[in-house]
């Protein structure tokens, strides 16, 4: 009987989103680099060149590098370590996310995504559909 709570406590662990403050209201891109250049910073430069694009959807840019997590180039209070274990990041890999608004991973890559690839994604979301819609 002892061992129930000590699954339980274990399971809401893992369930806890340290995004869930985005959650409804954002989507998510989240850049995941091994060093400050190289791929990662070739991706966040793409994704910096179609800012106006991705406010629209309104998508929130998170990078995180050197221990250190950065929302829309603002040093975060997010932990790093908690982040990357609830989105199954090995340390030493570059990936790139897209976050749904529902907290859903929608895409991942350990490739470099143009950010038109992006967009497409985002726009072909069914939650997008009803945006446009309502524009």
């Amino acid at each position: 009987m002892k061992i129930l709570p000590l699954i339980i406590s274990c399971l809401l662990l893992q369930s806890h989103n340290p995004l869930e403050s985005l959650q409804w209201k954002n989507r998510i891109i989240i850049v995941h680099k091994v060093e400050n250049m190289g791929l990662g910073g070739s991706q966040l430069k793409e994704l910096k060149e179609y800012n106006r694009q991705l406010g629209e959807r309104q998508v929130v840019v998170i990078e995180m590098v050197l221990n250190q997590v950065w929302v829309n180039d603002k040093l975060a209070a997010l932990d790093y370590a908690t982040l990357n274990q609830y989105l199954q990041i090995p340390e030493d890999n570059f990936q790139v996310l897209l976050i749904g608004k529902d907290g859903g991973i929608k895409y991942r890559s350990h490739r470099f995504t143009p950010a038109q690839d992006f967009l497409d994604r985002i726009d072909a979301m069914p939650m997008r559909q009803v945006e446009l819609r309502n524009q």
